[in-house]
């Protein structure tokens, strides 16, 4: 086998792993999720780097270096990750989109330069979890803290 045929079995099982991986977040099993990302950051370490080029192994290095960022923010948020599978078989909604362009236009219209009061980009995020905070009682229970 060629050291070309070899980095692409190489590549095809570390995509595998990361197919499985997005399925398995999909249906919340995120311990499940992480350990199949670890998998494939494995895969990663083992492609012999002498055997490709500067450019393939700068992006082998950045792949794997976004799979330790992606696994980071899945240890953080592991708790908060919601079970989208089961979700869409309850008929609930699956996307944030349409609340995520509403605050981006409550923002974008206050951001304007020809506005007399405008916000800062740190003003308008903390807004915006106040206003969140109210709308889902959280500002109620005194639950409310803001995000760093």
């Amino acid at each position: 086998m060629k050291a070309d045929e070899a980095g692409q079995f190489e590549f095809q099982f570390a995509a595998r792993d990361l197919d499985q991986m997005r399925a398995k977040l999909w249906c919340g099993k995120v311990t499940t999720a992480r350990w199949l990302l670890c998998a494939a950051a494995g895969e990663l370490r083992r492609v012999d780097r002498k055997q490709h080029s500067r450019r393939v192994v700068a992006k082998i290095n950045r792949l794997a270096q976004m799979i330790i960022e992606f696994d980071r923010y899945l240890e953080i948020n592991q708790s908060s990750m919601p079970n989208y599978a089961k979700r869409s078989l309850q008929g609930l909604p699956v996307s944030s989109s349409r609340a995520q362009s509403s605050a981006n236009a409550l923002v974008n219209r206050r951001m304007n330069k020809r506005r007399q009061m405008r916000w800062s980009p740190q003003g308008a995020q903390r807004v915006l979890q106040t206003r969140v905070a109210v709308l889902d009682g959280r500002l109620q229970d005194g639950r409310f803290s803001l995000a760093a």
